[in-house]
């Protein structure tokens, strides 16, 4: 039984998460034991390019609210991320997101494929392994630092990993699905400007 929330109840939301199913070291239940022991009282999952992550909590038992979502890069807007939020499992929302996750491997297995070429060897089933899910350039990276090609991952994105994943139009999709879509991404301030234009186009959020 979903559990209740009551106007009573102290809020404790974390909107912004990730899974195994995406880039996350948790998997969905690990993640929502680890919110438990927090308190948290309302999840968001928010993989990257995927909604398993939260698909594999729905019907579930849990101790706080799941609210589905997804997190989608902006290609021409370097530095921003679209959080989504919404309802349902088959809306036109899930079937692009399908999409793009298909994207997304195809993705990984070039880049490692070029990785290959360059010099740097590594082998995609075994990374598809360690990552337990959908394979981003994170489990890229760490692979390549496990291999002593670089000395963390944030030389293996600077040198290596170029950012470009496919979401330009993910506003108007997920305000046509049902959906909320917020601001995400490590330089928010930078990216404000590119925040105003999408607000005219349905962007919600801080």
């Amino acid at each position: 039984m979903r559990p209740k929330i009551t106007q009573l109840t102290p809020m404790k939301p974390d909107l912004h998460t990730h899974t195994t199913a995406s880039d996350g070291l948790l998997t969905p239940a690990e993640l929502v034991a680890l919110a438990d022991k927090h308190r948290v009282t309302l999840l968001a999952v928010t993989d990257h390019d995927t909604f398993d992550g939260a698909a594999q909590l729905l019907g579930k038992p849990t101790p706080m609210p799941i609210l589905q979502g997804v997190e989608l890069s902006l290609r021409d807007m370097s530095g921003l991320h679209l959080l989504g939020y919404g309802r349902g499992t088959d809306t036109p929302l899930h079937r692009k997101v399908r999409a793009l996750s298909q994207l997304r491997l195809g993705r990984a297995r070039q880049m490692v494929e070029k990785l290959n070429a360059l010099g740097y060897p590594l082998d995609y089933d075994e990374i598809a392994c360690e990552a337990k899910g959908s394979v981003g350039r994170p489990h890229i990276a760490r692979a390549m630092v496990s291999c002593g090609y670089v000395a963390d991952t944030r030389e293996a994105f600077d040198r290596f990993l170029a950012d470009g994943a496919p979401a330009a139009d993910a506003g108007k999709r997920l305000r046509a699905c049902s959906g909320a879509p917020d601001g995400a991404g490590e330089d928010r301030r930078a990216a404000a400007p590119s925040a105003r234009r999408l607000a005219g186009a349905g962007l919600a959020g801080r």
